[in-house]
C-alpha cells in the first residue's frame, strides 16, 4: 500500500517541478499574465522566505528545518496504514520536496499562482495546505468526533 502512495508523492513532486521550471524558463522575472482578469494570473516570482514571505534570506536554515520535517513525514508515513493519513502525508512530503528542492539548486522558492487577493505561491505550497488540512481534520475533528 505504501508504494502506491510513495508515487503519488513522486508524480506531484514531478508536476510541481515541471510547472516551475516550464515558468522560470518562459516567463521574464516578474512578469504576469492573466489566465482570468483580475482572479488568476501566472506571475513569475521567487522567495528566500517561507508563507507570506516571512525569514527572507534564511534560505539555509529552512532547508535543516525542511529536511527534519521531511524526515518527521517519512517516519509517519512508513508508520501509517490509514489511507487518508497516507494520501495527507504524500501531499505534505511532494510540496516540502518541492520547495526544498528549489532551495538547495536555487537558493530560492519559484512562485506564480498570484490570485491577487493573497501572496503568489506554487503547486508545492497548495499540495502542503491541503494535505495539512485534511490531515489536521483527520486526526483532530474526525478523530475526536467519534469520542
Amino acid at each position: 500500500m505504501h508504494k502506491k502512495y510513495f508515487r503519488l508523492t513522486l508524480i506531484l513532486f514531478l508536476i510541481d517541478r515541471l510547472t516551475k521550471e516550464l515558468i522560470s524558463r518562459t516567463f521574464e522575472y516578474a512578469q504576469s499574465i492573466p489566465v482570468l482578469k483580475d482572479v488568476l494570473h501566472l506571475t513569475y516570482i521567487t522567495n528566500t522566505g517561507i508563507a507570506f514571505g516571512m525569514g527572507q534570506g534564511k534560505n539555509i536554515v529552512f532547508i535543516i528545518l525542511s529536511l527534519v520535517i521531511i524526515g518527521i513525514l517519512v517516519f509517519f508515513f512508513l508508520k501509517t496504514k490509514n489511507m487518508v493519513e497516507l494520501a495527507s502525508l504524500s501531499l505534505i512530503l511532494a510540496g516540502a520536496l518541492g520547495n526544498m528542492f528549489d532551495r538547495v539548486f536555487y537558493g530560492e522558492v519559484i512562485d506564480f499562482i498570484d490570485l491577487r487577493i493573497w501572496p503568489v505561491f506554487n503547486l508545492a505550497d497548495s499540495f502542503v495546505t491541503i494535505g495539512g488540512v485534511v490531515l489536521f481534520y483527520q486526526e483532530f475533528i474526525k478523530k475526536r468526533s467519534r469520542k
